[in-house]
């Protein structure tokens, strides 16, 4: 299972995050591309997430596990600033510096390394996209 699946099992067992964005609603990879230049297609209503896997993840096998590394985007997409930051709040008890079994695996840290970015999505007025960058570490056994 993937890091992408696993934080979308963990966010479907938290009732306080599935009340603000259902698990279905969470988005994996890049987002589809706009009619516009640099801009793209909301794939849900809002509000959803979009998880951006790392472009390097760094991989080291023992002969007993494989350890992961990676720096993964979570993209909060919503209408208003109050409610990207609902979200993020729920994002933050839930995975915060957290680790966690899944279906192959452990989160062994996820762990926030850049203060969230907010801005107003210029391609849709008056929606707005909280991202968190956050590194996770992982150990699946062979």
């Amino acid at each position: 299972m993937s890091v992408e699946a696993a934080i979308v099992e963990r966010w479907g067992s938290y009732k306080p995050l599935t009340d603000l964005v259902p698990a279905e609603k969470i988005w994996t990879g890049p987002l589809p591309p706009g009619d516009e230049p640099d801009s793209v297609k909301h794939p849900f209503p809002m509000p959803y997430v979009s998880i951006e896997p790392p472009a390097d993840l760094e991989v080291t096998r023992t002969s007993k596990s494989i350890l992961t590394s990676g720096v993964y985007q979570l993209r909060i997409h919503a209408v208003s600033l109050s409610g990207c930051r609902a979200i993020a709040g729920e994002v933050d008890k839930r995975f915060g510096n957290k680790d966690f079994s899944y279906s192959g695996g452990t989160v062994q840290d996820f762990r926030l390394v850049s203060r969230p970015s907010v801005i107003e999505d210029e391609t849709k007025p008056y929606t707005w996209m909280v991202t968190g960058t956050y590194r996770v570490r992982t150990t699946e056994s062979r």
